[in-house]
């Protein structure tokens, strides 16, 4: 099993956030025309996948079958940038889904690039440091199978958004879109004994914002779930766990912004947490 510790992939319900499962081995990058590096193999290459055409259709938007063993009609490529979202690899043209799942993209861009519109107008409870989420493969025009990389994303439900996103004031130009390297957040080894992976999380390469996008995310009605890391799901846990009404001080006495924003949230919103301080939302973000 690849684990997926570079992305998050969100599933509607219509919708999830899932992980980008990334077929193939080392991330070369010396062909451009490649799909971000991969170049398909000889059989691949002289026997296409009838799925991979150039748009949808216009049709009333349908989703047809499953996640993993589907299709859909009317749906809606999402441009490569827009309020706070940048499609990365966009030769592989899967920049398309439903209708509802470009717009939930086009939202959560919207709170990336202005979360102070979403969050309250008081102080923020992390410094921004990113302006735009980027987005990988959601489907193809009409969805159906592909030809590698996810079993998954054929319904026009899916899509996948990069764990680092887009620094303040910086954008991308043509080339960096479409070799954008990943970005490992997590790195798995095995033991000698070789019964269970052991993990480390890169806090050093995580900017907190995307901890806040992810709840951002999780929170919508829209989506059904979101797939993630193992390490990363339990520092998320760590990190939006709320001890109680009180609020627990840093090393200095001081209460930091988001902990004071946490313990007026779970004052407000006390059925949306756990006894034990978990909010609920957490639930949707499941690790794999």
């Amino acid at each position: 099993m690849c684990r997926l510790h570079f992305s998050l992939v969100i599933s509607f319900g219509i919708l999830s956030f899932q992980a980008l499962v990334f077929a193939g081995g080392e991330h070369d990058h010396s062909d451009p025309l490649a799909p971000c590096g991969r170049t398909l193999p000889t059989y691949e290459a002289q026997n296409p996948n009838p799925w991979e055409v150039p748009s949808g259709t216009t049709q009333s938007p349908e989703v047809i079958g499953y996640y993993s063993y589907g299709c859909f009609q009317g749906g809606q490529q999402l441009p490569l940038s827009g309020q706070g979202f940048e499609v990365v690899c966009p030769q592989r043209n899967r920049n398309w889904a439903h209708p509802e799942m470009n717009q939930f993209m086009r939202d959560l861009g919207r709170f990336a690039s202005s979360p102070q519109n979403f969050l309250g107008s008081g102080t923020l409870p992390f410094t921004p440091t990113c302006s735009s989420i980027l987005i990988g493969d959601m489907s193809q025009p009409m969805g159906g199978p592909m030809t590698w990389g996810h079993a998954s994303h054929q319904s026009g439900l899916d899509g996948d958004i990069r764990l680092n996103c887009q620094p303040t004031g910086r954008t991308l130009t043509d080339d960096e879109r479409r070799r954008m390297p990943f970005t490992d957040m997590a790195t798995y080894a095995v033991p000698e004994d070789g019964e269970e992976l052991i993990a480390e999380f890169h806090q050093d390469r995580w900017q907190e914002q995307m901890s806040w996008i992810i709840r951002q995310a999780a929170m919508d009605s829209r989506v059904q779930r979101m797939f993630i890391s193992p390490p990363i799901k339990r520092m998320l846990c760590e990190y939006f766990r709320v001890n109680g009404p009180e609020t627990a001080a840093s090393e200095d006495g001081e209460s930091s912004a988001k902990d004071s924003y946490l313990a007026s949230d779970r004052a407000r919103r006390p059925g949306e947490y756990t006894d034990t301080g978990y909010p609920r939302w957490l639930a949707k973000v499941q690790a794999y």
